[in-house]
């Protein structure tokens, strides 16, 4: 009984070390993202194969392994489609 709240609690503080990392490299996650997609999106478009690179090394950068793919991919989405609306202007 007590070897199983143990385990318990050591699933939480790591939780909890986690969310706290997370909150942390937010604005870094964005800055990434966004300078991603800056050069994504240098020539005025995005093609497939820019977009999957750009994810790519996303997911793949050190600094932001406490995001999934979907958070990264959704706020480089975000950034790409705000300078597509500005193109548009």
């Amino acid at each position: 009984m007590v070897f199983g709240l143990g385990k318990i609690l050591e699933n939480v503080v790591k939780d909890v070390g986690s969310s706290i990392n997370k909150l942390a490299n937010k604005k870094e996650m964005e800055a990434v993202c966004a300078a991603a997609a800056l050069l994504a999106m240098a020539d005025g478009s995005l093609d497939p194969a820019e977009k999957a690179k750009a994810l790519e090394a996303l997911q793949k950068h050190p600094d932001l392994s406490s995001f999934s793919g979907s958070e990264l991919s959704s706020k480089f989405e975000d950034y790409v489609g705000q300078m597509e609306m500005d193109l548009e202007m």
